[in-house]
């Protein structure tokens, strides 16, 4: 999720504003991404009127810029999942996301297992548990993902009818949401400016690959980017009806070794009205991870965090 939500991107039509956006870091995570794995923007600003609708030619370059966001260097990030129902207690889980890039696209390691929300400190993640489960998210034209339950010797790759199925019982994240595949479905109707969280923002309707305009099937996603700086505020998993069945909304941001980072994200389920709270704590960025990291085939091989000196909190 945070290789797709994290990323550096620039793009105007026009020379000056692209020179100006260059200069931020973005977020695409989650995905990612968590991915969160995110596209980032500066602090919020209030927009105080909605612009007309950009071009076709304009709008399919601004979603092409933000499929090619990316940080500088991979990352490792420490994070915690936070469940909270309409009713009963709130469920944490502590993780660790180390991510990259491929040829194909972001590429993305998670680490995750239920805790207590009073435990004094995050599980380490060389010290795998009865309760520890890993994914690998491979995003991109070609999503695949991966999964190592717990006390497995190898990996398997998830089919995609089990991408929807939750993490651990109860959780509304899924393997799905951790990849954010529908940032690359080709297919996709531009749906026009919006006001989101005050901020003016383009949404675009991203269809399903065995989906057409004039037939749609569940499972489209609306995802709105802010206007100025293109970055990723909202998706919404959508109905039949297109109405919002699930709903992911970037909270905050904040800025980290000079590049911008999605710091919270809520993901809602808008019927039962349960979401989980995706929050990074600490990151470390500019980095260069062994590609052997992300090989499928080693996924049972611990993964070492980077150097204390390396992290910044959030």
């Amino acid at each position: 999720m945070f290789a797709t939500l994290s990323g550096r991107f620039g793009f105007a039509a026009e020379a000056g504003k692209l020179r100006r956006w260059g200069k931020w870091g973005g977020v695409v995570l989650l995905a990612w991404c968590w991915t969160l794995a995110a596209i980032a923007q500066p602090p919020h600003q209030l927009s105080p009127g909605l612009p007309g609708p950009m071009d076709p030619a304009e709008g399919a370059a601004r979603l092409t810029a933000f499929r090619q966001a990316r940080l500088q260097g991979d990352f490792c990030l420490r994070f915690q999942l936070v469940h909270i129902p309409r009713r009963g207690d709130e469920t944490v889980y502590d993780g660790v996301a180390w991510g990259t890039w491929n040829t194909q696209g972001p590429l993305t390691r998670f680490q995750l297992r239920p805790t207590g929300a009073n435990a004094a400190e995050p599980p380490d993640p060389d010290k795998r548990d009865a309760n520890t489960w890993e994914w690998l998210v491979q995003n991109g034209p070609a999503p695949k993902i991966w999964v190592l339950a717990p006390g497995a010797k190898a990996a398997r790759e998830l089919p995609p009818e089990s991408w929807h199925d939750p993490l651990f019982p109860g959780l509304v994240y899924t393997s799905f949401d951790l990849l954010m595949p529908f940032i690359f479905w080709p297919k996709y109707e531009y749906d026009g400016p919006a006001h989101v969280g005050g901020r003016v923002a383009d949404s675009y309707v991203m269809l399903p690959p065995d989906a057409t305009p004039t037939t749609q099937k569940p499972g489209a996603v609306r995802v709105a980017l802010n206007r100025e700086f293109n970055a990723l505020v909202r998706a919404e998993q959508l109905d039949a009806a297109r109405q919002p069945a699930r709903e992911l909304d970037v909270l905050s941001f904040e800025s980290v070794q000079g590049q911008w980072l999605p710091k919270s994200l809520d993901l809602l389920e808008v019927t039962g009205r349960n979401k989980d709270r995706f929050a990074i704590t600490t990151a470390a960025l500019n980095l260069r991870l062994e590609a052997a990291l992300f090989d499928p085939l080693q996924l049972a091989v611990p993964m070492k965090l980077p150097p204390s000196a390396a992290w910044q909190p959030l």
